[in-house]
């Protein structure tokens, strides 16, 4: 592992750039005065005193009791493993005070009404698009529509959506809708994707080029709808770079 990826693993838990530096030069070079480190560095002294402070505070730097102190950096696993405790506590704070903040949170939100807002956000990446569908598949009430190639299928299938609406606590009553192109080029495809489907999921394939006019789109109870807006030549090819626009907008739903 690199120094740069150590030093960005650092920033990732917590540490600023300049501590990051600081800890790797101590972890590098042994104890060492705090001049000694501003001298090395080329910063100035004060700098140094106060980043090594935070760094103590942390428990990412130990000193001795010596005149002039020197300082200690802590081992990267026990940092990392510090660093782990830390995050699980945090963890297991919130999950026991939950139920108090969600009380709470109930008084503040029936206290203020507001109309329901038209949003539009712009969804990047397959893991993030895949999620989004998880997500709008859970809050399904009655109907979840969509257009979508056969490679996106298949990477629905792999992200888990059709799992997702197998399990469905109301899945009953909701109707899972599926359109897709059907052509030579795409049927050895499908009759590989057509035995992990069952029953609850209405897949029709359609055999019309006016379909590849159509945005690939997935819409749940005329509530929320997504749009694919990446080309579908870059999808085929690839599948990756995928970009959707995800709205409750009435009027591009309808």
């Amino acid at each position: 592992m690199s120094e740069k990826t150590i030093k960005g693993v650092l920033e990732n838990i917590g540490l600023t750039g300049k501590e990051a530096e600081v800890y790797i030069h101590l972890a590098k070079r042994g104890a060492l005065k705090g001049v000694e480190i501003a001298k090395q560095l080329r910063k100035h002294k004060a700098q140094i005193y106060r980043i090594l402070r935070r760094l103590q505070t942390k428990g990412l730097v130990e000193s001795t009791l010596e005149a002039p102190t020197r300082f200690i950096a802590i081992p990267f696993e026990k940092a990392l493993d510090q660093f782990i405790k830390t995050k699980q506590e945090e963890a297991d704070f919130i999950a026991r005070t939950k139920e108090d903040w969600l009380r709470d949170w109930e008084k503040i939100s029936r206290a203020i009404v507001k109309p329901t807002l038209e949003k539009f956000s712009v969804i990047e990446g397959n893991k993030k698009i895949y999620l989004k569908i998880l997500q709008m598949i859970r809050e399904t009430k009655g109907q979840l529509s969509a257009i979508l190639t056969i490679p996106a299928l298949a990477r629905a299938e792999y992200f888990g959506v059709f799992d997702a609406a197998y399990k469905h606590p109301l899945k009953s009553k909701i109707k899972f809708r599926f359109i897709t192109e059907l052509s030579k080029q795409n049927l050895k495809a499908i009759k590989l994707l057509m035995p992990k489907l069952r029953s609850e999921l209405n897949l029709k394939g359609i055999n019309d080029p006016s379909l590849e006019l159509l945005s690939r789109m997935v819409i749940k109870d005329e509530e929320e709808i997504l749009f694919f807006i990446s080309l579908k030549t870059d999808m085929f090819r690839t599948g990756q770079g995928e970009t959707c626009l995800c709205t409750n907008c009435k009027s591009l739903i309808h």
